[in-house]
């Protein structure tokens, strides 16, 4: 019996010693050494690590030899090293394993097998929503809202959770379908009152043309703690309605996209009218306000005719509808910079940003007055960008995709 324990007892610290070994050869040399020890004695490995050290185990096979291969191991030590809990929390694990070694497109893959080999409706459920959040991510919205409809349909309990409501609110939003977000998003706020989704709430009804009923939302928002970038937008949004409410007394426009941007009408305004542009304005924007081409074309109308407020505004409605834009961010930038307005070139600065980077500083320099500026004064503008986005609002880290999967009994779930 003693020779039986001592044996036992070297054995363990010999698997400890090979764990030590390979995560160490993680850091320093994964090709020769760490990936034939993962693929030999994956195992042996399992058993040292136990509960205290499986995350970072999984975590470094998953970088050692991939998720695919990482998951097949696994899979084929399930039934003898694994315990219960670690086989629920593995694809967790594996997840942000694969999201930090870039290799979400496995997970992707992975995701699609699992959901076409699920027969439960839970296991399916659970499968399609981890995919649908996983392709949003990827911006892959088309694809990311089929798999949130299929998720609530196998599982209906879906839809009394916040987080689901949210999420699928966001891949309606993306696909431009704003009344079914909207009704997604009030269904959010019920189940979780939080500042955060009345500011989703507030730029859904925004793009929806609901200024009033939006500006409402984003004010709840503004008055409650938000991160940095949400605060950022809301305060620009919330702008945007303000002009719409009180400047043109437009409460709500329907989406009725102008012919062209609306070109021919603008060309067509006569000197006298151009004197006095809100007022030749006003008729278009109660008509063709909630369409980004529009908006875009009335900019440079009123850039032209030195009307430097009104054409910021008529940039950013484009720019925050069409957030990739990064002309007519710049162009917002360049009109809001012209008119002196130092609250108004904060906003698409900071903003415009966030949303397409250092796109904004090529672009201002490309396609605005500021395209022959010397070196002496493109210097001057850089650091001026510059010192407005770190000094306003910082950036945040990106955001973490969600894995949600049914536990051992089938009705709990864990969250990563």
């Amino acid at each position: 019996m003693v020779d039986e324990i001592g044996d036992a007892s070297h054995f363990a610290i010999a698997n400890t010693i090979l764990l030590l070994v390979f995560l160490t050869a993680c850091r320093y040399d994964r090709v020769l050494v760490a990936r034939p020890l993962a693929e030999n004695c994956f195992g042996l490995l399992l058993k040292a690590a136990g509960e205290r050290f499986f995350f970072p185990l999984i975590d470094s096979v998953v970088y050692a030899i991939g998720l695919k291969n990482a998951t097949d191991l696994f899979h084929s030590e399930r039934g003898s090293e694994v315990s219960e809990a670690n086989s629920a929390l593995f694809l967790g694990v594996a997840y942000v394993a694969a999201q930090r070694y870039g290799q979400i497109d496995q997970w992707v893959s992975m995701l699609r097998e699992q959901l076409a080999e699920s027969t439960v409706g839970a296991h399916r459920a659970a499968a399609a929503y981890s995919l649908g959040n996983a392709l949003s991510n990827q911006d892959q919205w088309a694809e990311a809202l089929n798999m949130f409809r299929l998720a609530a349909e196998d599982l209906p309990d879906y839809l009394e959770r916040g987080y689901f409501r949210r999420e699928f609110g966001a891949a309606l939003f993306e696909n431009g379908r704003f009344a079914e977000a909207v009704e997604q998003y009030r269904a959010a706020i019920g189940l979780e009152p939080l500042p955060r989704l009345h500011y989703l709430l507030g730029d859904v009804l925004f793009s929806a043309g609901e200024f009033s009923e939006a500006r409402a939302e984003l004010d709840k928002a503004l008055t409650a703690q938000l991160d940095e970038r949400d605060y950022l937008m809301a305060s620009l949004l919330r702008e945007l309605c303000h002009e719409f409410v009180e400047g043109w007394k437009i409460n709500c426009l329907a989406p009725v996209a102008a012919d062209a941007g609306g070109i021919d009408v603008l060309q067509s305004l006569s000197v006298d009218e151009l004197k006095d542009l809100p007022t030749a304005f006003l008729p278009l924007m109660q008509k063709y306000g909630a369409d980004a081409l529009f908006n875009f074309n009335a900019g440079h109308v009123a850039l032209k005719n030195e009307q430097y407020v009104l054409a910021a505004y008529r940039f950013l409605n484009c720019a925050s509808r069409q957030r990739g834009d990064s002309e007519a961010w710049a162009m917002a930038v360049s009109a809001a910079f012209q008119s002196q307005d130092a609250a108004l070139m904060t906003l698409a600065i900071t903003a415009g940003y966030f949303f397409v980077g250092e796109r904004l500083l090529v672009d201002f320099f490309r396609v605005t007055q500021f395209s022959h500026a010397s070196v002496d004064v493109r210097e001057k503008l850089q650091r001026m960008f510059a010192e407005v986005v770190h000094s306003s609002q910082s950036q945040s880290a990106p955001k973490p995709l969600t894995v949600r999967f049914f536990g051992p009994d089938e009705t709990n779930f864990f969250e990563v």
